[in-house]
């Protein structure tokens, strides 16, 4: 053929359709991208004059072509659109988020908990994230799960933490025992030192004082008990509870001084007055009628009380209510009455209470009670400037009658 180039061969149909599919895979959102994948073509110069069969081959070729072109078109616009709903409407291209940094929450604490799971769990299948608490500050724990193969490595770090932790409580609680321990021999070994004869109490060492009328024999009693005693052992209670119960002892103060010494400090009793029992001594009241002492000899220093009913009473024991009164009377009695009295009559049961005076007076009280109301009458008639005869005095009514 003159003016023409040389005849090509045609092409193989099923190498183009070949052709076509493999590159169909790229994508393509327009007809540019179309009309560049056809630029990319092979240029098949064609005889014009080529006859009408070949002609009509070729269409159909073409047609064939724009139809796969179209369905890798829509298959591709497919793809888009689903991607277009996945991702978000701020970008077109889904983006992936970063894994977050584990977070790690750190006890500094000497009382070392054991590791907690606030949620989720160990499970492989298990799709929920694990929070992992542990007292460990290095910072080395993980927060929150990866993969498997990272949780499955953190198991036995989990049980070396366990152990590390109970060893260390352990260990904690051995000391605190070793100490309290040590603590309780020493003190128990104190106590044993403090507590025996090189702190006991020493006979030259114990000082007594206020002791007038009381007891002697029955004071050294008391002492000698203390005597020997370790200082911080000595029951000084029992030692007062002893001494109170002497007759003259009103009340008594022991007190222990380390390392050898003690005191006792003793309040006697006052005695108000004394009668004659029937066995002719004489016992010494107080106030109260508590019986101080037995003497063999009127003691003249105490008021005398009388009585058609006198008993006899160990120091120690109370005189009757009449006694008791008398005595309460004598304790209130002034300077100018009290030098003039000679005798107080009284009964046992305070029925009648009589008081003789040196010039021959005789008071007449009446019933043992209201008598200092009684007395405070006596002292206003003996007090009076007016001249009086010796008599009968009758106070025992408001009515003084001479």
């Amino acid at each position: 053929m003159s003016g023409r180039r040389g005849h090509q061969p045609d092409p193989d149909r099923a190498a183009l359709a070949e052709l076509l599919r493999a590159f169909a895979d790229v994508p393509a959102t327009s007809d540019e991208s179309a009309h560049d994948r056809e630029a990319d073509e092979p240029d098949l110069d064609l005889d014009t004059n080529k006859n009408d069969a070949d002609q009509d081959d070729m269409d159909d070729f073409d047609v064939e072509r724009d139809l796969v072109t179209e369905h890798d078109e829509l298959e591709h616009d497919q793809l888009e659109h689903d991607l277009d709903a996945t991702a978000p409407s701020t970008s077109p291209i889904p983006q992936l988020s970063p894994v977050p940094d584990p977070i790690v929450i750190a006890l500094d604490d000497d009382d070392l908990p054991d590791p907690v799971y606030i949620e989720g769990n160990l499970d492989r299948d298990s799709g929920r994230p694990i929070v992992f608490i542990e007292d460990d500050p290095t910072g080395d724990t993980i927060g929150t799960d990866g993969d498997r193969n990272l949780r499955r490595g953190i198991e036995p770090r989990m049980r070396e933490r366990r152990v590390a932790v109970k060893r260390a409580e352990s260990r904690k609680r051995l000391k605190w025992v070793l100490l309290i321990g040590t603590i309780v021999v020493i003190g128990v070994g104190g106590l044993a030192v403090l507590g025996s004869p090189l702190f006991a109490i020493r006979a030259d060492q114990v000082s007594v004082t206020g002791d007038v009328y009381t007891d002697a024999e029955r004071l050294q009693s008391v002492i000698d008990d203390l005597v020997g005693t370790p200082v911080l052992v000595a029951d000084t209670q029992a030692a007062e509870r002893e001494l109170e119960a002497i007759p003259w002892v009103d009340e008594a103060v022991v007190r222990t001084n380390f390392p050898h010494a003690v005191t006792i400090e003793l309040r006697e009793r006052e005695a108000m007055t004394t009668y004659a029992g029937p066995d002719s001594k004489f016992r010494v009241l107080d106030r109260e009628g508590r019986v101080l002492d037995v003497l063999d000899k009127y003691p003249f220093a105490y008021l005398l009380l009388g009585g058609p009913d006198p008993v006899d009473l160990d120091p120690g024991e109370f005189a009757p209510t009449g006694y008791a009164a008398a005595s309460e009377l004598a304790k209130n009695l002034t300077g100018s009455v009290r030098g003039r009295i000679k005798i107080v009559e009284v009964t046992a049961d305070g029925s009648r209470l009589v008081m003789k005076l040196d010039d021959g007076t005789e008071v007449r009280f009446g019933e043992a009670r209201d008598l200092f109301a009684k007395l405070v009458r006596l002292e206003t008639v003996l007090s009076s400037p007016e001249p009086r005869e010796p008599g009968v005095i009758d106070v025992s009514t408001k009515e003084v009658t001479l």
